[in-house]
């Protein structure tokens, strides 16, 4: 087997720190999105059901979620 000599690793903490939040906002993104379908679901929900119910400031709060 070669012999190699100066050679030195460097620490993996910067990667597994950057790879963390990474993960966290990429989860961060989903759950927003999870809430942002939801909220639209039950809107839509609300508006087939009786659409006098759902005034303008609901379904522009609606759509901003999702814009």
């Amino acid at each position: 087997m070669p012999v190699v000599t100066g050679v030195r690793l460097r620490s993996a903490v910067g990667l597994a720190i950057a790879l963390t939040v990474l993960c966290v906002v990429s989860i961060g993104c989903g759950a927003y999105a999870v809430y942002a379908d939801w909220t639209t679901w039950t809107l839509m929900g609300r508006l087939l059901s009786d659409p006098g119910a759902v005034g303008d400031a609901d379904l522009g709060r609606g759509e901003s979620l999702i814009l």
